[in-house]
């Protein structure tokens, strides 16, 4: 029980230490710097230095979990979520290396477990504390941003029923030329959908807004017997003024407004979990301010202090405006 007892106190000392951290970062990176070394060709030689490598690092991070279960308990270690990602992802490599090494064989599954590695590289956010209010941010405008986006879907809906009426049986250019071709038409709400989302892009609408003009160069609808019969009605094939009202209001709504609208509630919350990461900071400030003007008070750390002692704890601490003019009254 005592040497149970000595290794836990051990481990919680060597978790929290310094070196421990820098040393467990460095092997993620290099753990996923070490994931992209294979090649095609496969070298046979470097094929086995990386997986010995692989399974080292493996080992490592499951060792990392161990000790950290040792210095901080079963409980304290799961109810965190940053240790609750990093050991699933430790528990299933362990299980992939195992099985793997018993069965001799590389399965499609066990492939899958082991690219979750890659996702450990999230862990290097916890030491990079603007990098963690980016992500906290993004977590904290989901909801908001989720409502944004289905108010997009249903834009790129409406779009879609008025863009298959309208053009559906334009002319098509020759392929990669841009302009309505195969690949982006109105032929069907599929081609439709996916034509619009390219537009939402910004990729090469000016092109397919002057393929769907009447009576325009290359895609004139004059009476052409090499085409097929979709193309031969000279009274179907798009109109410059709906062309140009049809792209042009999608494009300016979609980019002025519904991507600002984005753009407006990410910043919100960005401002938010900036307030309150100074409101946190600021308290731990004060804390360890007064904690600091209590030890010049009772070095002993009695956890007690003279009644007349705290006019001077206070002026010491002195977190709010006033507070130091007590000394002088």
């Amino acid at each position: 029980v005592v040497a149970w007892a000595l290794a836990g106190a051990w481990a919680g000392v060597a978790v929290e230490e310094r070196l421990f951290k820098v040393g467990i970062n460095g092997c993620i990176a290099a753990n996923v710097g070490l994931m992209s070394l294979r090649s095609f060709p496969s070298d046979s030689a470097l094929e086995a230095t990386v997986a010995a490598l692989d399974t080292v690092f493996t080992v490592i991070f499951f060792l990392e979990m161990l000790i950290k279960l040792l210095g901080v308990g079963w409980r304290a270690y799961w109810a965190s979520g940053w240790n609750t990602f990093d050991g699933t992802i430790s528990v299933l490599c362990i299980v992939a290396v195992w099985v793997e090494a018993a069965t001799g064989v590389t399965l499609p599954a066990i492939t899958v477990l082991r690219g979750f590695r890659v996702l450990r590289v999230l862990r290097l956010v916890r030491s990079a504390e603007g990098v963690k209010t980016l992500l906290f941010t993004l977590l904290m405008s989901f909801p908001a941003v989720m409502n944004v986006s289905v108010l997009m879907l249903l834009f790129f809906l409406i779009y879609t029923s008025l863009g298959v009426p309208l053009f559906y049986n334009v002319r098509w250019a020759e392929e990669f030329t841009g302009g309505i071709n195969s690949f982006t038409n109105f032929q069907g709400f599929s081609n439709a959908f996916a034509t619009i989302f390219t537009i939402s892009t910004g990729d090469g609408w000016v092109g397919l807004m002057h393929s769907t003009f009447f009576d325009d160069g290359d895609y004139s609808c004059e009476l052409d017997v090499n085409l097929d019969d979709i193309y031969t009605d000279e009274s179907g094939c798009g109109s410059k003024v709906a062309g140009l009202f049809f792209f042009i209001s999608f494009f300016l709504l979609h980019t002025y407004v519904l991507l600002n609208m984005l753009v407006v509630v990410v910043v919100d919350s960005y401002a938010t979990v900036q307030q309150g990461t100074a409101r946190s900071s600021s308290s731990g400030k004060s804390i360890e301010a007064f904690a600091e003007a209590w030890r010049r008070l009772d070095p002993a750390m009695t956890g007690k202090i003279p009644i007349g002692a705290l006019r001077d704890l206070l002026c010491d601490w002195s977190p709010l405006e006033g507070v130091g003019g007590l000394r002088a009254n």
